[in-house]
């Protein structure tokens, strides 16, 4: 692969970890007529994997939230018997 592309390839994961934390998870690169066919592949792959990391985030403290209810909810059945 060029050094060009791995430098756009590594400023885009970068820029997908600053950005995590905010609200969305779009890259801030144009898509024109002047990127390389292959780059543009390759970045759409990566924001697919950047949504489904959140997604899956999202997902894993839904399931944080639901265990602490039933953990809680079972501590409290113990101290009631």
């Amino acid at each position: 692969m060029e050094e060009s592309v791995q430098q756009v390839i590594m400023q885009s994961i970068q820029d997908l970890d600053r950005s995590s934390m905010g609200s969305g998870t779009s890259l801030p690169l144009g898509s024109g007529p002047d990127i390389d066919p292959q780059l543009q592949r390759i970045l759409g792959e990566l924001e697919a994997a950047a949504e489904a990391r959140d997604q899956m985030v999202h997902r894993c403290h839904e399931l944080d939230m639901q265990v602490c209810t039933r953990a809680l909810g079972f501590d409290w059945f113990h101290i009631e018997i």
